[in-house]
């Protein structure tokens, strides 16, 4: 630091703090129509009261109104969920949802029929050989019949993963693309119909 023209030492100056989710409505959007034309809209919703909380929430076009259901997180647990989600529509109507919860650092599914949520399903719970790593970011989820794939990130290992729902509702999982370079980020996945 320069004081009168000459060099002079100070203080250490603090390290600035770590960059957090912002509080808000409507963060991390992903939007789909329905099979009668309906739109609907996953988001992140988030506070921070003394802890910060969030919420996956659930908009439904329903004529010029939009209605919002509480998908998951709602309630005096504290949890932090719904970061990242992803969400598509099936040809029965029913919507298939994918997010992050922020706090254990698992990646979640859920099946929601006739505007109600479903049982929230653990796709990956991050344990890997050399420990437990936080994934789920960017997730990106995909339907063709009865087929569920989900795309996201290790954010650990900063690897592309895919997850698939298999007939017996069990999950697999397995990298896509992995290795030094950094990958998963903003990733997408797309049913053709085939």
């Amino acid at each position: 630091v320069m004081a009168g023209g000459r060099a002079s030492c100070t203080a250490e100056v603090a390290k600035p703090s770590a960059l957090d989710v912002p509080e808000g409505t409507g963060l991390f959007p992903s939007a789909a129509f329905t099979s009668d034309g309906k739109a609907v809209v996953v988001y992140y919703a988030r506070s921070n009261d003394g802890a910060p909380t969030g919420d996956l929430r659930l908009a439904t076009q329903d004529g010029a109104m939009w209605r919002k259901v509480d998908l998951d997180g709602a309630g005096p647990m504290g949890a932090d969920v719904g970061q990242f989600p992803s969400v598509a529509a099936a040809a029965d109507g029913s919507l298939h949802v994918s997010y992050q919860d922020a706090g254990a650092g698992r990646l979640y599914y859920m099946h929601v029929a006739g505007g109600m949520p479903g049982m929230r399903e653990v796709v990956d719970d991050g344990t890997r050989m050399d420990g437990i790593h936080t994934v789920g970011a960017d997730s990106t989820i995909a339907v063709a019949g009865m087929d569920v794939r989900i795309v996201y990130q290790d954010q650990r290992a900063v690897d592309l993963m895919i997850a698939q729902k298999g007939m017996g509702g069990m999950w697999t999982k397995q990298n896509l693309k992995m290795g030094a370079a950094g990958n998963g980020y903003a990733a997408r996945i797309v049913a053709d119909g085939a």
